[in-house]
């Protein structure tokens, strides 16, 4: 899965301080790690006001690291999981997963080349 990486939004928020946005992508990676293994128990329990919670979570952190396409994506699931959409939910779930690892790649590449 190919993600869109928005470079400029990491400059305006973190104004070219490579630091600060090595701190934010090792946040983002373990965040991910425990926002993914609740979206898993959640949807092992059909639990989806829990995943509407963990999806609202998580949107900002996609922004955060230039993911915002990611970002708009789980905004969706957001909004399925708060009408209670579990048709959607099980359609999509190997999706999500996939871009929940997709991202973590992608963000764990970034961050060991800079």
């Amino acid at each position: 899965m190919e993600l869109i990486f928005d470079e400029k939004i990491l400059d305006k928020l973190y104004f070219g301080d490579q630091d600060l946005i090595n701190q934010m992508f090792k946040l983002f990676l373990d965040q991910l790690i425990e926002s993914k293994a609740i979206i898993v128990t959640g949807y092992d329990h059909k639990d989806l006001e829990s995943l509407k919670g963990i999806f609202h979570k998580m949107r900002p952190s996609f922004k955060m690291v230039g993911l915002v396409e990611v970002f708009d994506e789980f905004e969706i699931h957001e909004r399925k999981m708060k009408a209670k959409d579990l048709p959607y939910l099980e359609s999509n779930f190997e999706n999500i997963i996939l871009t929940i690892d997709s991202a973590y790649l992608f963000i764990e590449k970034r961050l060991q080349e800079n």
